[in-house]
């Protein structure tokens, strides 16, 4: 952010060999004097990574997107959830210049509506010259492949990539949520029963185990997994995963910890 703040701070005309805290520093200032612009922090880890560059003011806006839903108090949140049918379908046929409809609607429902998903299938298909219902047939044959390489036409990002990051920072951070999410992906994706995952920590693995036994770490446990994006809390106790987060995270599984993960989540 420094970095990006100091390349701003060029455009506006401020001095270039000024350290990048202070030029930062000074954008801040400089745009609260002007009007019509507009500030993106993309994929902010969550509000406290942020707040000190945010502009004091002027006649612009700040658009923030981030996994962690909890902004109330410095922005009007906004959930973007996976896409209607009907846009996932037109997204396929755009992207991928392929008419096919019927073909557009499998795809978007094996994908589960998955904005970023979507485009990079769309992607693919359009780099290969593929017809999307091709590109259907191969993904049900080599999914972890697909999800993988090819980079979407506007967004430097894939599925594969985007949730490995997440899941290497939390093993660094917090690796017992890694064990949760992993004993999630290899049950059913809706209604995952956390509280009963949870509930008898002896049949877990540590750290997960010890996390587990303490009432304030369980809730801190599924609060990260929310907050990143992995999990969605639905009413009550029980959660949700997507489908493709699902499937990312248990192909990223070695063959041992897929089956001690399995064994630990028919015991829990």
């Amino acid at each position: 952010m420094l970095a990006a703040l100091a390349e701003l701070g060029a455009v506006l005309g401020l001095p270039a060999q000024l350290p990048a805290a202070e030029v930062a520093e000074q954008v801040r200032d400089a745009l609260g004097e002007r009007s019509r612009w507009l500030v993106v922090f993309d994929n902010a880890p969550g509000p406290a990574s942020i707040v000190e560059f945010l502009p004091r003011a002027g006649g612009g806006h700040v658009l923030v997107t981030s996994r962690d839903p909890a902004w109330q108090g410095i922005a009007e949140p906004v959930a973007v959830d996976v896409l209607p049918m009907a846009e996932a379908v037109a997204l396929l046929r755009q992207r991928s210049g392929d008419p096919d409809e019927q073909a557009a609607a499998r795809l978007a429902e094996v994908l589960g509506g998955l904005p970023l998903a979507l485009e990079q299938a769309a992607a693919y298909a359009a780099a290969q010259q593929l017809p999307l219902a091709r590109y259907l047939d191969l993904f049900g044959q080599r999914r972890a492949e697909l999800l993988g390489p090819a980079r979407p036409l506007a967004y430097q990002g894939t599925v594969d990539t985007t949730l490995t990051l997440t899941l290497d920072r939390l093993r660094e951070t917090n690796p017992a949520a890694v064990q949760l999410v992993e004993l999630c992906a290899l049950l059913a994706p809706d209604e995952l029963p956390l509280r009963l995952l949870l509930s008898e920590p002896t049949l877990l693995p540590e750290p997960l185990a010890g996390a587990a036994a303490d009432a304030g770490s369980r809730d801190q446990l599924v609060a990260v997994l929310y907050q990143a994006g992995l999990l969605t809390r639905d009413a009550g106790d029980t959660a949700r995963m997507h489908r493709l987060v699902r499937a990312v995270v248990q192909d990223h599984l070695s063959d041992d910890d897929r089956k001690q993960r399995t064994t630990e989540a028919r015991s829990a």
